[in-house]
């Protein structure tokens, strides 16, 4: 199945079900996800690791390196500290106050980890 991803991504920019290609249950819980995402990537080829994402750190900041060079596209690849959930709550209801979306993801909060899940705090 990997191999056909990899050589069609049209498949999956047409709309694939993401939970069907990892054969789990549009509502299952986020902790059926991740391991469904972990025993996905103990099937990748060890060879293709340079073309994928992987991580480096430089001045004790960590970056992504995409097909063997290091990427600055995110600002903050980590995503800790992230905006405070229900930051654009407003925005999308359709922002009564006229407020810009990046002033209102300004405040931020660390990411609270159980062993290598997220837990996100919602409203």
């Amino acid at each position: 199945m990997l191999q056909f991803l990899f050589g069609h991504p049209e498949v999956l920019a047409r709309g694939a079900n993401h939970f069907a290609l990892l054969g789990i249950a549009i509502d299952a819980p986020i902790e059926d996800i991740h391991a469904s995402y972990v025993e996905l990537s103990r099937h990748l080829d060890p060879k293709q690791g340079p073309r994928v994402v992987q991580w480096c750190e430089i001045d004790g900041r960590k970056y992504h390196v995409v097909g063997g060079r290091v990427s600055h596209a995110v600002v903050n690849p980590t995503f800790d500290p992230v905006a405070k959930a229900g930051a654009l709550h407003d925005y999308f209801r359709g922002n009564p106050e006229g407020k810009n979306p990046i002033e209102m993801l300004r405040e931020r909060e660390p990411i609270a980890r159980v062993g290598s899940m997220f837990v996100f705090d919602l409203p």
